[in-house]
């Protein structure tokens, strides 16, 4: 399969629908794994990446319909095109930068994926919409369970399962819930969510997870430690903290549209009216704009656009997937930063 054939679709991070669909753009359970007698991967030889390698590929056909899946080796990738599957999700920034031999499988429909020798030596996930939480969770379980039963882990009595990062060890398990979170960040607010999710070892995080700030007003929001509680109570405190925020989100917008209503219009109708007349737009303009015509669909004042067009900018408007829709060529005194802006202008005039 060429990766340019995923262009056609929305990737499955912003899919979801449902009642909190206006605020809730996608979920995602990971789960760190490491195998004994190889060393972690910051400390890993190129000889021992290639073996490891190897030996979970040789794993993963046993367990998984291959049919079903895609599998690349990032060694083999253009710059362009590992960028391109970290957009999408499918692969971390950590794993587009890492050495030695590396590798990722990923599902046709892109919900399911696993990086070989990311941080950790297996880093499965899934991504899901609400109503899919329950049957999602129970599939990556049952994959898991699967892949131990032909593979020993690295798990300590005491510790539970090993991971190269200490906060992973115990479950390994990561869940994470992304939002939009416009009227927050307007009304500079979004302290008092770092607080709260703090206060019961919740993290936010930025459109890319780790390490990465909030862009364009979307954020993720994940468990900090994984030891000492099991995989569903990680699980039920990420789901018994987000409709609060979601509550809280939509509390202020409702503020807003009565206290204030024209400037939140005049707001949300100047980004798009901006995309439709610059000729020039960074991403990181692109996700400040997108954020507010986002807001204004949502609340009904800007009509006749829809949240799957918007949601399509939001990741058809990163570089590489600019570079992969025009194979890289520009033309004279041509900018990415144009072709984005015609993209977009493009994007909501048809």
């Amino acid at each position: 399969m060429k990766l340019s054939n995923l262009m056609k679709n929305t990737t499955q991070w912003l899919r979801n629908e449902g009642e909190n669909a206006d605020i809730v753009l996608a979920n995602r359970i990971r789960l760190a794994r490491n195998i004994p007698h190889f060393p972690f991967v910051s400390k890993m030889s190129e000889e021992k990446s290639v073996q490891l390698e190897s030996f979970v590929k040789e794993k993963l056909d046993r367990v998984l319909p291959m049919d079903q899946y895609n599998y690349f080796i990032l060694n083999d990738l253009s710059e362009t095109d590992l960028h391109f599957l970290s957009e999408r999700h499918l692969i971390s920034k950590e794993h587009v930068r890492g050495e030695g031999r590396r590798s990722v499988t990923f599902s046709l429909d892109e919900k399911f994926s696993i990086m070989i020798n990311e941080e950790d030596h297996l880093r499965l996930q899934v991504i899901f919409t609400q109503d899919e939480a329950q049957s999602s969770w129970k599939k990556l379980e049952d994959l898991i369970d699967q892949l131990e039963a032909i593979v020993d882990f690295s798990f300590d009595r005491r510790f539970g399962y090993l991971t190269a990062c200490p906060t992973n060890a115990g479950t390994g398990l990561r869940v994470s819930t992304m939002l939009h979170l416009p009227a927050l960040q307007m009304t500079n607010q979004m302290g008092k969510i770092y607080q709260a999710a703090d206060a019961v070892n919740l993290v936010i995080r930025g459109f890319f997870g780790e390490g990465t700030a909030g862009m364009g007003d979307f954020f993720q929001v994940s468990n900090q430690i994984t030891l000492g509680k099991n995989e569903k109570e990680l699980i039920q405190t990420v789901e018994s903290v987000v409709p609060q925020i979601l509550k809280y989100e939509r509390s202020v917008r409702n503020k807003m549209l009565k206290s204030d209503r024209g400037r939140i219009e005049e707001h949300c109708h100047k980004a798009l009216t901006t995309i439709k007349e610059e000729s020039e737009i960074s991403f990181r303009e692109s996700l400040r704009l997108l954020s507010a015509i986002r807001l204004g669909v949502n609340l009904e004042l800007i009509p006749d656009v829809g949240i799957k067009k918007i949601n399509e900018g939001l990741i058809q408007s990163h570089d590489s997937h600019l570079k992969k829709s025009t194979k890289g060529h520009l033309g004279d005194d041509e900018t990415w930063e144009m072709i984005r802006a015609r993209f977009l202008q493009n994007l909501f005039t048809n």
